[in-house]
């Protein structure tokens, strides 16, 4: 067992963790200033090409259902549309988001009551750059 070499190696593998926290650092920076310049949507996709890069930004909307509220909130709602919010596994409930927005345009005194329930809160916006062929 050589120490003089382990401590070199040591030093180097900490050298190049503190040069990856740097880089992540600016490119969190880098980022930022991207998406400052770039128009998002509140919820969805939207992609845009500038020179040889496409930019695609991704808004998510995370929604939590509160089942105390749903629980008051679901025999108030016609059958047919109770399915909204249904239980997926070990009684945790889950959103149709297509139908739950779509209620928001044919019904909406039913969105009005599932939206008691659902808390919705901004997600991280994504970005994604490719550089394409021109």
């Amino acid at each position: 067992m050589d120490l003089e070499k382990i401590k070199l190696l040591s030093e180097s593998r900490i050298e190049t963790e503190n040069q990856i926290e740097a880089l992540q650092a600016a490119l969190k920076i880098l980022t930022g200033k991207i998406l400052a310049e770039i128009p998002t949507e509140e919820e969805g996709t939207n992609t845009i090409q500038a020179g040889k890069f496409k930019i695609t930004t991704k808004t998510p909307i995370n929604r939590k259902i509160d089942p105390a509220i749903w629980e008051q909130v679901e025999p108030e709602l016609p059958e047919a549309l109770r399915n909204v919010i249904t239980v997926k596994h070990k009684d945790e409930l889950s959103l149709n988001l297509k139908m739950y927005r779509a209620l928001e345009h044919v019904a909406p005194e039913n969105f009005s009551l599932v939206s008691k329930c659902v808390t919705a809160k901004p997600g991280t916006v994504g970005l994604k750059i490719v550089e394409i062929e021109l």
